[in-house]
């Protein structure tokens, strides 16, 4: 998306059904606050995308050579920069974070925060953490 600095916003709306007309109307207009986040990264350039070199049959049979490296592993490990990293997401309204707490055992990564709306218009904040044990 090399326009993507040119515009004055930018709406992607996945799977929306029947009514995905008046979905992204009301987010347009104001009426529901957007409090979606990114679950991929979106590369600048297409030949940054993991897969770029990767994506190939042999025999009819797709190969995928990426291993473990796909999505934002790839780039974190390439240290690519990204146009929308895993996570990115905006919001009418403004939410704080406060007490983040983390805890560990050998089995499970707990993480435990309080989310407050600070703005003026409701809405809901996606948390997501990413972290190794």
């Amino acid at each position: 998306m090399p326009w993507a600095p040119s515009v004055n916003g930018l709406l992607h709306a996945w799977y929306g059904g029947n009514e995905t007309g008046n979905a992204i109307a009301d987010v347009i207009f104001g009426n529901v606050n957007p409090s979606a986040k990114l679950p991929l990264s979106f590369p600048k350039r297409v030949q940054d995308n993991p897969a770029f070199l990767n994506y190939r049959t042999e025999r009819g049979r797709t190969l995928y050579g990426e291993d473990v490296y796909i999505g934002y592993r790839w780039y974190e490990t390439l240290e690519l920069p990204v146009l929308f990293p895993f996570g990115h997401g905006l919001s009418y309204t403004k939410f704080s974070y406060s007490g983040v707490n983390v805890n560990t055992n050998e089995n499970d990564l707990v993480v435990k925060v309080t989310v407050k709306n600070d703005g003026e218009l409701a809405g809901a904040e996606v948390v997501q953490v990413s972290g190794e044990l």
